[in-house]
C-alpha cells in the first residue's frame, strides 16, 4: 500500500481576498483524491487516513459512486469532478439535470457535497471544442442545481492551469494569455453572477525547475529568504506561491472584475524525479507542506500536516 504521503496529492482550498497583500479570510486545507495507481486502498480505508492528517475537504476527479457512498455520514466536504470528456454532453441542460440527479442529488444529504468541479485545466489543452463547451457546461450544471434547489449549498467551478497566464511577474502586471481572454471573460461572468470562486492549480516547482539558477530554492520552499519586491506596488513577497496568487488577481482585475475570490485547487512538490528535475526530493516535498502551513495558520486556516 502507498503511504499517505504518496497516496494523495496536496491541495489548498485557500480563499484569498485581498489583491497585492495576500490575506486569507476563511478557508481550510484539503487533498486531491485520485484513483490512478497500484495497490490503492479502498475508499473506506482512505477516510481514516484523511482524518489522521486533519483534512476537512477532498476534491475528486470524477463522481465515483464507491467513494461518494463511502464518505456518507462523515464530516468531510467533497468537491465532485466532472470530466473534460463530458463537457460537450453537459451543454444540454437536460443532460446536466440528469447528471446532477444521478451523481449528486442521490447522495445527499448523507454525503456532504459542497462543489462540482466542471473540467480540469481545459483552456490550456488548446482544444477549441473543449474550450467552447466549458462555460456553457458550467452554466447548465448550475441551472440543474438551481432547479433542484441545491445551488445555495453546492458551488460550480472549474480548475485552471497556471499556464493561462501570459504575464505573471511582477504580480501587479499579471495578465491572462491574450488568446484565452474571451473564454476567461465568459467564465468570470459566471463566477460573478453565481458568487463562486476562481480555482487555479499552482506548482511553483515548475517555475523553479525551468530557472533554478534565477529562482532561489528558499523562495519556492517557503524558507527564510530576502524576498522579491513588486516594483509597482512595492509589496515584498517571501514565497512564490503568494506572488502567483496575486498575479492571478491582477489578471482578473485587468479584465474588469472585482470581488471574485481565488482558490488554489492544487499545489505541491515532487518527492522524486529524473536526474534533470533538480530539487525533487522527499525532504523538500515534506518540508514544503509543513512550511506552507505556518503562514496560513497565522490567519486561522486549518493545516494539513
Amino acid at each position: 500500500m502507498e503511504s499517505p504521503r504518496n497516496l494523495f496529492s496536496w491541495v489548498f482550498f485557500v480563499l484569498v481576498s485581498t489583491l497585492y497583500a495576500v490575506r486569507v479570510s476563511s478557508a481550510s486545507l484539503g487533498i486531491n483524491y485520485g484513483q490512478l495507481g497500484n495497490n490503492l486502498p479502498v475508499p473506506s480505508e482512505v477516510i481514516p487516513l484523511i482524518h489522521s492528517i486533519g483534512a476537512k475537504r477532498v476534491k475528486l476527479f470524477d463522481a465515483n459512486p464507491l467513494i461518494l457512498r463511502a464518505f456518507a455520514n462523515t464530516d468531510i466536504e467533497l468537491m465532485v469532478g466532472l470530466g473534460n470528456e463530458l463537457l460537450s454532453e453537459m451543454r444540454d441542460p437536460q443532460n446536466a439535470l440528469t447528471w446532477v440527479k444521478a451523481n449528486i442529488q442521490v447522495y445527499l444529504p448523507a454525503t456532504k457535497i459542497t462543489g462540482i468541479m466542471v473540467g480540469n485545466e481545459v483552456l490550456t489543452l488548446y482544444n477549441a471544442d473543449l474550450s467552447n463547451n466549458l462555460a456553457p457546461a458550467m452554466q447548465s450544471i448550475y441551472g440543474a442545481l438551481l432547479s433542484l434547489g441545491l445551488h445555495k449549498n453546492i458551488s460550480v467551478v472549474t480548475a485552471h492551469s497556471f499556464n493561462i497566464m501570459g504575464v505573471s511577474y511582477p504580480p501587479s502586471a499579471g495578465a491572462f494569455e491574450q488568446d484565452l481572454r474571451e473564454y476567461m471573460t465568459e467564465i468570470l461572468n459566471f463566477h460573478e453572477q453565481t458568487g463562486s470562486p476562481f480555482y487555479i492549480n499552482l506548482y511553483p516547482y515548475f517555475a523553479y525547475k525551468g530557472s533554478p539558477k534565477e529562482i532561489p530554492l528558499h523562495y519556492v520552499l517557503f524558507e527564510t529568504n530576502g524576498g522579491f519586491v513588486d516594483p509597482t506596488t512595492h509589496h515584498l513577497y517571501y514565497n512564490m506561491l503568494f506572488a502567483q496568487i496575486d498575479a492571478v488577481y491582477s489578471a482578473i482585475s485587468l479584465l474588469g472584475y472585482k470581488g471574485i475570490h481565488v482558490c488554489v485547487s492544487e499545489t505541491g512538490w515532487p518527492s522524486k524525479g529524473d536526474i534533470d528535475e533538480v530539487g525533487a526530493t522527499l525532504d523538500n516535498a515534506a518540508n514544503l507542506i509543513e512550511r506552507q502551513c505556518i503562514p496560513f495558520n497565522s490567519v486561522a486556516i486549518n493545516c494539513l500536516v
